[in-house]
């Protein structure tokens, strides 16, 4: 009897010889809707894709945080380095300050910026 039930439901879906005014309008929502459910669905997934691709490859996306990650690990590093020298140089410049002179810094500079050497040394050059 359910077979036969769903028979008759079927036959009266299809029936198009004299549908009734009921099952004109729902066969046209059906069509519709199942249009309206596609676009939804393309527009759904076109959306899904976009966004996808920008948490990515965007300009804020997983690759470009790496980029920058990278970029800061070798920023840090060239810092760390700078402010070793900065360091080296402030150390220097107290010790050859009026205040504080290291004779044997003085000594040393002397020799390698102006070329001076003692009266009783003996300069051999290495090419």
């Amino acid at each position: 009897m359910t077979i036969q039930g769903i028979h008759i439901f079927n036959y009266m879906c299809h029936n198009s010889s004299k549908p009734g005014r009921g099952e004109k309008q729902s066969m046209v929502n059906l069509r519709s809707t199942s249009l309206g459910s596609v676009a939804v669905t393309l527009v759904s997934l076109t959306l899904a894709a976009y966004f996808c691709f920008s948490a990515i490859q965007g300009d804020y996306g997983i690759l470009r945080r790496a980029e920058y990650l990278t970029e800061a690990s070798i920023l840090q590093e060239n810092f760390e380095q700078i402010k070793k020298s900065i360091l080296l140089l402030e150390n220097k410049t107290l010790r050859l300050s009026g205040s504080y002179l290291d004779l044997d810094l003085l000594d040393e500079q002397a020799r390698n910026i102006l070329g001076f050497i003692r009266p009783d040394e003996i300069v051999i050059h290495q090419k």
